[in-house]
């Protein structure tokens, strides 16, 4: 789930100068199910010597689509993702878990992007049952983005999440099999640790969600440790700022979006966020950002499981200075 950034929610007006989710909006599937990559041609596996010993696929993603190996070994796997666009691309990728089908889970990526706060509270529900998110980058056309993590031997899925929102298009799924016993592996080094985790609070007792040891500037040039260590589904993505905006002004601003008050003038410099795409719980990625520095907000647009509100829209930002 970034489940996606600048034009999903369905929220309407509610989203329209905000983010999206991960969640997709309206899949089309044909009775054979949601169409494979048909388009794209297939590349040479990926090539070993990413970082920490990993096995790195180039990705580039355009409106065309995007092409991957159809085997990768088992093991720790680069995903360097560059983009020419400045339109939103984002690579998902998931594992269908135990008991469900991959149309389960495109479905629940409906679902969850649907008009209902409940609707979508269920659809993040169903997503978190069906499939396990490992990860994935939304693009930036300033420079390549990269995401590393491990793929244990299975099938996983990978789609541009902008297919969902492109008006008569079936999403284009990927099969990538990672094979051959897991590799043992190395995790690259990084400058920061980013925590995506849920607490309570005192005064409500509601489980709201946060960004844990996040420091105030970090290098545009740089490599995170990302890790979900909440029981929801989560991204982390850097939305550029204008000058001055703290993190009390989101919230000013998110509050006015929420309540249909009149909302003070949008904080925000770009349309959309770059970064990693939606992990599941107990899922870990390495996130390798080329940014402009600035000011951003380090942002979750994924619908809460119990509300359907994004998360950003209950507080989990955070104000970053990249230099």
């Amino acid at each position: 789930m970034s489940l996606a950034h600048g034009r999903s929610l369905r929220l309407a007006a509610l989203l329209a100068t905000s983010g999206a989710l991960v969640l997709g909006s309206s899949v089309a599937a044909d009775a054979n199910g949601p169409a494979r990559s048909a388009a794209a041609p297939q590349q040479a596996a990926g090539a070993p010597g990413g970082p920490g010993g990993s096995t790195e696929i180039r990705v580039d993603m355009t409106a065309a689509g995007f092409s991957l190996p159809r085997t990768v070994p088992a093991g720790l796997v680069t995903f360097r993702v560059t983009s020419p666009d400045v339109d939103y691309h984002a690579l998902q990728g998931f594992r269908v878990n135990p008991g469900a089908t991959v149309e389960q889970v495109m479905q629940d990526f409906v679902i969850g992007n649907g008009d209902d706060p409940a609707g979508r509270a269920a659809g993040a529900t169903a997503l978190n049952h069906d499939a396990t998110l490992v990860g994935g980058v939304v693009t930036s056309a300033a420079g390549p983005i990269s995401a590393t993590f491990p793929l244990e031997p299975g099938t996983y899925y990978f789609f541009d999440l902008n297919d969902l929102f492109t008006p008569g298009l079936t999403p284009r799924l990927h099969t990538l099999s990672a094979v051959g016993r897991m590799r043992p592996y190395v995790v690259p080094s990084y400058d920061a640790v980013i925590v995506t985790t849920m607490y309570m609070d005192p005064a409500t007792h509601e489980h709201l969600p946060i960004f844990g040891s996040v420091p105030s500037e970090l290098p545009a040039n740089g490599t995170f440790f990302v890790i979900n260590t909440g029981d929801e589904i989560h991204e982390a993505v850097f939305r550029g700022a204008r000058p001055g905006i703290t993190d009390e002004y989101v919230t000013e601003f998110y509050d006015a979006v929420l309540n249909g008050t009149p909302r003070p003038p949008s904080p925000w410099t770009e349309g959309n966020g770059h970064g990693l795409q939606a992990i599941s719980p107990n899922r870990w990625a390495v996130l390798h950002i080329e940014l402009p520095p600035a000011l951003y907000a380090l942002i979750c647009y994924v619908p809460s499981d119990e509300t359907g509100i994004p998360h950003a829209y209950i507080g989990m930002h955070e104000m970053v200075t990249l230099s």
